[in-house]
């Protein structure tokens, strides 16, 4: 039996899984939207946006990872 017969057996505890794993989706991540933690980055809020990872307890802010970065590959100029 290959993957497919038997993905074609078992269509409806197939739809009912991926139903489930829809509404887990909906039921843990849109309360962080709704309490305004996705969107800080879109609103322009660099007080929370530009915080970026830590290395052993050592805060690296987005602006210093950006400059890192362009020191090891330089932008590209506009064609």
């Amino acid at each position: 039996m290959t993957m497919l017969d038997r993905m074609r057996r078992h269509k409806n505890w197939l739809k009912w899984s991926l139903i489930l794993v829809c509404l887990a989706f909906v039921v843990f991540y849109i309360p962080d939207f709704l309490r305004g933690t996705g969107a800080d980055a879109a609103s322009g809020d660099t007080s929370r946006a530009d915080r970026g990872a830590g290395d052993h307890g050592r805060r690296s802010s987005g602006g210093s990872i950006r400059r890192s970065c362009r020191r090891i590959v330089p932008p590209t100029a506009a064609r």
